[in-house]
C-alpha cells in the first residue's frame, strides 16, 4: 500500500486478502440454534437474517452445562464482529459473536 496525497492505492497483491474488523454491541434475535461444534446460529438483526458463529466459549459452556435455555423470540445482547475479506476478486463478509452480554428471554 502506498500513500499519495492522502489517497491509498492498493497493489494487486494487497487486494487478494483484505480484512476489515469492526466490532459493535447489538441486539440479535435468535432464529435457530445449532448445538454442534461449529456454533453457527441463525440470527435476525431487525433487517436481515444470517448465520453467525459464536466465539464466546463461556456462553457456549453455559449452554452445555444446561444453564441457558432458549425460546422463540429470545434476544441476545452481543459484541458482534464483522470481518470482510477479498479473495480472488470476491468480497465476503463473515460475522462472529465475540461476547454475549445478556440473554433476554421472550422479550
Amino acid at each position: 500500500m502506498t500513500k499519495t496525497n492522502h489517497i491509498f492505492e492498493f497493489t494487486k497483491s494487497n487486494l487478494e486478502v483484505f480484512s476489515d474488523n469492526k466490532e459493535k454491541r447489538i441486539f440479535l434475535q435468535i432464529e435457530s440454534t445449532v448445538l454442534q461444534d461449529d456454533n453457527q446460529w441463525r440470527f435476525y438483526d431487525g433487517a436481515n437474517s444470517f448465520l453467525i458463529k459464536i466465539n464466546d466459549f463461556n456462553f457456549i459452556q453455559k449452554i452445555k452445562d444446561g444453564n441457558e435455555r432458549f425460546k422463540k423470540g429470545d434476544l441476545l445482547v452481543v459484541d458482534l464482529r464483522r470481518t470482510q475479506t477479498i479473495e480472488k476478486k470476491v468480497l465476503k463478509t463473515d460475522y462472529s459473536i465475540v461476547l454475549v452480554h445478556e440473554h433476554r428471554i421472550n422479550f
